[in-house]
């Protein structure tokens, strides 16, 4: 439907700023990591739509968003 269709374009978006901001995090551009946060979660947002059919695209966004657990171990 159309409306899926915009919520996979605004995922899209969503899913690319939040790998960026990820980025430059991991990479040190950024050093507080709430913006990362609400960008994952403007990500997950979109997907809400689809409901259990989401689940891949919801465990990518976990898995990316887990490595600011990993940094923040490693930097302990």
């Amino acid at each position: 439907s159309q409306a899926d269709r915009e919520a996979l374009s605004s995922f899209g978006y969503e899913l690319g700023a939040a790998y960026q901001i990820l980025d430059d995090y991991l990479d040190g551009e950024i050093a507080d990591s709430a913006p990362v946060d609400e960008q994952f979660s403007r990500a997950r947002s979109c997907l809400k739509v689809f409901g259990s059919s989401a689940y891949p695209l919801e465990e990518l966004l976990n898995y990316l968003n887990g490595k600011i657990s990993e940094k923040n171990r490693r930097n302990r």
